[in-house]
């Protein structure tokens, strides 16, 4: 008999339950001052080796990066896995809000990332080509970023923001439905603290 702690840490039990939750009501929420995460050492992740997603992210060549390294000034990640079938239906909706933020002329300003949860580069790569994700996406085999960011439905979407004086910290949150695109990208704003078409703070 496998012990239950074991069974409860293992991949395929975590998956479970994230496809267990997926008729749960979505929730979203700005985080108040003092709960903000700041700078979580997980966020550190492998450099693309596609230069167009080092191109749209900003960062050089290189072995890893941590998310604030990425030139914009707000950085929404999205934590799915391609087990998940609810994170297969938003996959289009999650593109229509890459497309919005092109067409609000914000891509300088805010950019996308995805996480696959518990997937590996190949379940990863493959979830791009069939959902043809725009923005670059990234394997957590261990699921450190979802343990980091106290994810408990997916996909869900976690907003950080640059501050002019170089901090990096969490200001919003949503799980499970993203909703209207449009909604998303005006909470976005609002809980930021952009105001028009802002110009990207300078990295530390």
């Amino acid at each position: 008999m496998i012990p239950m702690r074991t069974f409860m840490q293992s991949r395929a039990c975590r998956c479970m339950l994230f496809l267990c939750v997926a008729g749960m009501a979505s929730c979203s929420a700005a985080v108040r001052p003092g709960q903000q995460q700041k700078r979580p050492s997980a966020l550190e992740l492998e450099v693309p080796e596609n230069a167009a997603d080092r191109t749209y992210l900003g960062i050089e060549e290189g072995t890893r990066f941590h998310v604030s390294e990425i030139a914009a000034q707000v950085v929404i990640i999205e934590l799915f896995s391609t087990l998940c079938h609810h994170c297969q239906k938003e996959a289009p909706r999650v593109n229509e809000l890459y497309a919005l933020i092109a067409r609000e002329g914000l891509a300088g300003s805010i950019k996308i990332i995805g996480i696959g949860e518990g997937n590996t580069p190949g379940m990863v790569r493959a979830f791009r080509e069939k959902y043809a994700v725009p923005f670059p996406l990234f394997a957590d085999k261990k699921m450190a970023v979802m343990d980091a960011l106290h994810a408990r439905l997916l996909p869900a979407f976690f907003c950080f923001r640059r501050g002019r004086d170089g901090s990096f910290e969490q200001f919003y949150s949503l799980s499970r439905d993203l909703g209207s695109p449009a909604n998303v990208l005006k909470a976005v704003r609002t809980h930021s603290g952009m105001k028009g078409r802002s110009a990207v703070p300078p990295r530390p």
